[in-house]
């Protein structure tokens, strides 16, 4: 059995960097793992691509699938995973070398969640992320923490027979689904390892999912997404953090998206629905230690009161200017 299956779902990512992450994994100093490559309908050359790695590489398995979204197809991999843990990568990032290497003394504590941070890599930049601080001064079990932090599966190993005893499957069909599954990880009461090291690299690009020059109807998937999660969750013990992740969702991250847009009556709909679920969100411990910045801008929203909003943003845009000369 391999220790580690990575699966990556790959969908037109030619120009994108998937030669780049296809030899991250391929190269890893650490040599008992399985790649699952989803090839999601790709109409490039990424399956050129695949083939050129999967002809030297007997640790790679392909699956063709026809498009269906990035759930389906980690769906489909963690479906074919021998391993004992689960690494997903998206095919557009990659990791160090010495990944796997470096994370196996964990791996050989056979603790369910194995955390760690990553980097955010863009043309100018590499910015270290932090993504459990508070578990540098809190007990590493604190599974509060787990579910009020970073909602992607990449930072992340999970052993399989614990994602197994929760059944657990990505919402398919929508984006989001990330946010919308993977707090759900915390109901088994898992234990916990956090790794103070970023392994991960997030390459961005300005085209990504939520990214968009034009506004895409997928964005509504977002309401989707919430249901799915509040389902899931709100008959549990996090109710706190389960207030905390969809109130900072939407008032400040799913708000900014289509305030850009200018699509006020999805903003509207956003407010109207935390004000029936939560509406003492104000009070909640863990939005009252974000930035006064974002809290202003989630409470704008909440009120609907765009036109201050409007102004904030033109002053901010002088301030932006000034700094720059």
């Amino acid at each position: 059995m391999y220790q580690v299956s990575v699966i990556v779902p790959v969908y037109n990512l030619e120009k994108k960097g998937l030669d780049k992450c296809l030899n991250s994994l391929v190269n890893q100093t650490f040599k008992n793992i399985e790649i699952i490559i989803v090839n999601d309908g790709s109409t490039d050359g990424s399956q050129q691509i695949i083939d050129k790695y999967k002809k030297t590489h007997k640790n790679i398995s392909l699956y063709t699938i026809k498009n269906s979204g990035q759930a389906v197809a980690r769906n489909l991999g963690l479906s074919k995973a021998k391993g004992e843990y689960i690494s997903f990568i998206d095919g557009d990032d990659y990791i160090d070398l010495n990944t796997y290497e470096q994370l196996n003394k964990y791996m050989c504590l056979h603790k369910d969640l194995i955390l760690f941070d990553y980097k955010i890599i863009d043309s100018t930049n590499i910015e270290y992320i932090k993504a459990y601080n508070p578990l540098n001064k809190l007990n590493v079990t604190n599974r509060e923490y787990l579910i009020s932090n970073v909602v992607s599966p990449c930072n992340k190993l999970i052993k399989k027979s614990y994602l197994d005893s929760l059944n657990f499957k990505f919402p398919e069909r929508i984006i989001y689904e990330d946010y919308a599954s993977i707090p759900t990880l915390v109901l088994n009461n898992p234990s916990i390892v956090y790794v103070d090291k970023a392994f991960y690299n997030y390459v961005h690009f300005g085209n990504s999912t939520t990214r968009n020059k034009t506004y895409q109807k997928k964005y509504e998937d977002l309401f989707l997404a919430t249901d799915y999660l509040y389902k899931k969750l709100r008959n549990s013990s996090f109710l706190t953090e389960l207030e905390y992740i969809i109130c900072y969702h939407h008032l400040y991250l799913g708000s900014y998206n289509f305030y850009t847009f200018k699509k006020f009556d999805k903003i509207n709909v956003i407010a109207d629905y935390i004000k029936q679920k939560f509406p003492r969100w104000k009070k909640n411990i863990y939005i009252k230690k974000l930035p006064f910045k974002t809290k202003f801008l989630m409470n704008i929203y909440y009120t609907k009161r765009y036109s201050i909003l409007f102004k904030f943003q033109k002053i901010s845009h002088i301030f932006r200017k000034g700094n720059k000369k």
